[in-house]
């Protein structure tokens, strides 16, 4: 199927199968014939979506809407079967918490209930992802608007806190900084290396929109300026790598890939023409809050990075001689005082070599898929790209920090096994249908 740059994943009003109205033939093209989900289930998966930057304590908010959020879309029929997702999907998540369950032999009397909780934790992250895969997966463009748009909310409350707090401007200002100082910027998160990552998945996905709608919005370009700026004053330097290689990855789909001339005109101009604007801004912010001389500091390197690099070769030890793993969230505490900051011999050390494949492998499945939505190039190729860009510069940003646990992250993994699901599901509905209407002696459709 050829791609159609007209709105990459908003149906039309007449979104049911049918008639366009005053046309002469039947709606063209399955994409934009596709349900919606009624208006409370709509409304509460924005809500949760919305809510997911509001992390300053835990469980968070999100935490505690997920589950009757999980309830109400599985007992009105508003997710996909379980069974629908990809069996490679499935078979690294088991064998992945299977290795969790194993490695927790290995906690011992160092912190069996930690180990037991933190793979809770993790198990809760992976229904997480299948949410959001099964959910997409019935609704397509209609589901993909309502996560966008509740994840653009959501990141215009955490980047517009951390701005105003940069100025101190927000009584009690202070709580919004990691430090004492008040030179790092967290915002509604516990951390600005996860404030900044949840920051560019927004600019990611109101990327899209903007290069690829017919009559783009402003608001998605409010929402990459506000995001921008939010991940500029975090002085997260894995989030500035994020940033730079997921912006790498989806400039190289969009323009080599998908190639949709309106689009890329569009995407030339914006890195031309608005991204110097937008940095300008950025820059301004900074001086004005003093913190010029503060972000040349950070981009150096760090005295405690020696630390870090001599923990990860520890790691490295450490696994070799835990074959299973020290136990679900056992590396830092009692074993040692710093994280490894390596997501990849976070994993491996805590759950073995076993854990690490099928970590590794839930992570390529979902790249798979969201590539091979690119390279289809039907009408979600654009967000599948989008979804690939973030998913990469997370796992590129893995190698300094440990990512395991980000919400957005789950997220988005399961974002382009959900689009595919609904394009194969549209497929198989439209073929269906035509081999009905082929068939000998079937009725005329008027």
């Amino acid at each position: 199927m050829e791609y159609r740059s007209a709105h990459p994943y908003d149906p039309p009003p007449w979104a049911y199968l049918g008639d366009v109205p005053g046309a002469s033939g039947p709606v063209e093209g399955w994409w934009d014939a596709t349900p919606r989900p009624n208006g409370l289930v709509a409304f509460v998966v924005l809500v949760l979506v919305g809510s997911s930057s509001v992390v300053m304590v835990e469980p968070a908010l999100c935490d505690y809407l997920f589950p009757p959020v999980f309830a109400l879309t599985l007992v009105t029929g508003h997710l996909l079967s379980p069974a629908r997702l990809p069996p490679v999907f499935t078979a690294s998540v088991v064998v992945f918490m299977l290795a969790n369950l194993a490695s927790v032999l290995g906690a011992g009397i160092w912190g069996y209930d930690d180990a037991m909780f933190y793979m809770a934790i993790t198990l809760y992250l992976l229904v997480y992802a299948a949410f959001f895969a099964l959910f997409v997966g019935r609704f397509g463009p209609a589901g993909m608007r309502i996560v966008r748009e509740g994840y653009q909310i959501a990141a215009v409350i955490a980047g517009g806190i951390g701005i105003l707090a940069s100025f101190h401007i927000l009584p009690n200002s202070e709580m919004f900084f990691r430090d004492a100082s008040l030179l790092r910027v967290q915002s509604t998160f516990e951390d600005p290396n996860v404030f900044a990552p949840f920051l560019i998945g927004a600019i990611f996905l109101s990327l899209v929109p903007l290069i690829h709608d017919e009559r783009p919005e402003l608001r998605h370009l409010v929402v990459i300026a506000l995001s921008l700026a939010g991940v500029a004053i975090a002085f997260s330097r894995g989030a500035y790598a994020h940033l730079a290689v997921s912006l790498a990855v989806f400039v190289f789909l969009e323009l080599l890939v998908i190639g949709d001339p309106r689009a890329n005109r569009r995407l030339i101009l914006g890195m031309l023409f608005v991204a110097p604007v937008l940095l300008v801004g950025v820059g301004f912010l900074l001086v004005n809050a003093d913190l010029g001389s503060y972000l040349q500091d950070r981009l150096s390197l760090q005295t405690y990075d020696q630390v870090r690099f001599r923990n990860q070769l520890a790691s490295l030890v450490m696994a070799h001689e835990n074959v299973l793993g020290v136990g679900p969230g056992q590396y830092t505490r009692p074993r040692f005082l710093q994280d490894p900051h390596n997501n990849y011999l976070k994993v491996l050390t805590e759950n073995g070599p076993v854990g690490l494949l099928s970590f590794v492998a839930l992570l390529f499945t979902s790249v798979f898929y969201g590539l091979a939505g690119v390279f289809r190039r039907g009408r979600s190729a654009p967000i599948q790209a989008a979804c690939v860009a973030v998913v990469v510069g997370i796992m590129v940003e893995s190698l300094v920090i440990d990512t395991l646990h980000w919400r957005h992250f789950f997220l988005f993994l399961g974002l382009p096994i959900g689009l595919t699901l609904f394009e194969r599901g549209r497929e198989q509905e439209a073929e269906a249908e035509a081999a009905v209407l082929h068939s000998p002696g079937a009725a005329p459709k008027y």
